[in-house]
């Protein structure tokens, strides 16, 4: 399955075997970033200003209080959602997340040109990973936070 946001605020679920398109659900605004369940059955998404859950079985966004307690996600990409809640406590805007795919980190960035560590999950700001580092010019808003192939632009 390939899931694809559009400007308009909608993300569309397609086929790529018959290249059918499944379902296109509204986001309300333009989605930026995305995360696929493990099973492929829940697809996370973060908009300008909310993050949604759309079940791709049944086609349709869900509460994040229907979700599975043991669902966990491939990646993390989206700078909003739970395990990425504590970056949140310092200055700036976070504009790109990655989490390490060996190891329990989570880099961020945000707009006043900081990239900072953090243990994954990360629930609280006060809980940094040894070793952040603060960038001394400013990054632009098309950073990329890379982690072993992961890459989030």
């Amino acid at each position: 399955m390939l899931a694809c946001g559009t400007k308009n605020g909608n993300v569309h679920l397609y086929n790529i075997t018959t290249h059918d398109e499944l379902a296109s659900i509204s986001c309300g605004k333009q989605p930026h970033s995305s995360d696929w369940s493990e099973t492929g059955q829940i697809l996370r998404i973060n908009t300008t200003n909310r993050l949604l859950y759309i079940d791709t079985v049944e086609k349709q966004t869900i509460k994040i209080s229907e979700l599975d307690d043991n669902v966990s996600f491939v990646s993390s990409t989206c700078p909003m959602s739970y395990e990425t809640q504590g970056v949140w406590d310092h200055s700036g805007v976070v504009t790109a997340v990655c989490r390490s795919p060996t190891e329990p980190l989570l880099a961020a960035a945000n707009d006043q040109g900081q990239i900072s560590l953090y243990r994954y999950p990360c629930l609280s700001g006060k809980v940094s990973a040894s070793g952040s580092v603060n960038m001394c010019t400013r990054l632009s808003s098309n950073v990329a936070v890379l982690f072993a192939g992961h890459l989030r632009i």
